[in-house]
């Protein structure tokens, strides 16, 4: 299946689109998914900050 571009367009022209459709969520779940899983990384990132803070100098230089 070929994508279609994006194109700005008048908002009066645009579809209406059923909330029922599960299809039609997709633009906004997309968006929160990555979030969370940048929000995870960060997560992670400072618990291994905190858990291993007494570590000596060359284990965070490495």
């Amino acid at each position: 299946m070929i994508a279609k571009l994006s194109a700005l367009v008048e908002v009066s022209k645009l579809k209406i689109k059923s909330v029922l459709n599960p299809f039609s969520n997709v633009p906004i779940i997309d968006p929160c998914s990555g979030y969370m899983a940048e929000l995870t990384a960060v997560n992670l990132s400072w618990d291994s900050v905190y858990r291993y803070r007494h570590m000596p100098k060359e284990y965070y230089d490495d």
